[in-house]
């Protein structure tokens, strides 16, 4: 839902440009064919593997559900990526981050990363991610939002994105933390909702038709 991708293969390669949203790529293995996927100026390098690719409101993720590959930011788009060598998973990246990953493992690199003024203090970090991680990871393949210990400011970021019909917005910027788990129907937004007024903790304010706003009650 809101995704949208530009498909160009040709003889000597398969390239796909993520504009927004996201994209699960299973890679059919062909040598003399690299599949690469362009997402906000980050560049996905793959021959025979299986890898998604979500361009969110702050970073771009890349996480390797098998086999490996080649990710480098627009920075250092010309040059070739070298193993992260003495690098561990976790250990964050600077401008002209390019790194192999491999399967379980989860590259963020920042949207400030790739545009031309970063500051210092600008990383990409890579992760290792548990199988669970991965399900939850793609279960919107399933129309289901699994979370676990999620901000609820990503959670209704990512319920707005799957929803034109109501837009969830934070009245009040101290919940924006408060953890949310559970499966919840991508398209269920009401029942989201319910279950949040029954906290006791927040009130559902109903701007308009397509606007819900969120207040804490503490």
């Amino acid at each position: 839902t809101a995704s949208a991708a530009r498909v160009q293969f040709t003889a000597a390669e398969r390239r796909v440009e993520l504009e927004s949203g996201e994209a699960h790529f299973e890679v059919a293995h062909d040598t003399a064919r690299p599949f690469v996927v362009s997402a906000g100026g980050v560049t996905v390098r793959a021959v025979g593997t299986a890898f998604n690719v979500l361009i969110g409101p702050g970073a771009v993720e890349v996480l390797v559900t098998d086999g490996k590959v080649a990710v480098v930011d627009r920075s250092a788009d010309t040059a070739s990526p070298s193993p992260r060598s003495g690098r561990s998973p976790g250990e964050s990246a600077r401008r002209g981050f390019s790194a192999f990953l491999e399967a379980h493992e989860r590259a963020r690199i920042p949207a400030l990363m790739i545009t031309d003024a970063v500051p210092s203090g600008s990383a990409a970090v890579i992760e290792k991610v548990t199988p669970e991680a991965v399900r939850r990871a793609l279960s919107w393949q399933e129309r289901r939002l699994v979370f676990a210990e999620t901000p609820l400011r990503e959670v209704a970021t990512e319920f707005n994105r799957r929803n034109r019909i109501q837009k969830i917005v934070l009245g009040d910027d101290r919940i924006g933390a408060r953890p949310v788990g559970g499966v919840f129907a991508a398209d269920n937004v009401d029942g989201f909702l319910r279950l949040l007024e029954s906290s006791g903790r927040i009130t559902v304010e109903r701007k308009d038709e397509k606007t819900v706003v969120l207040r804490s009650t503490d």
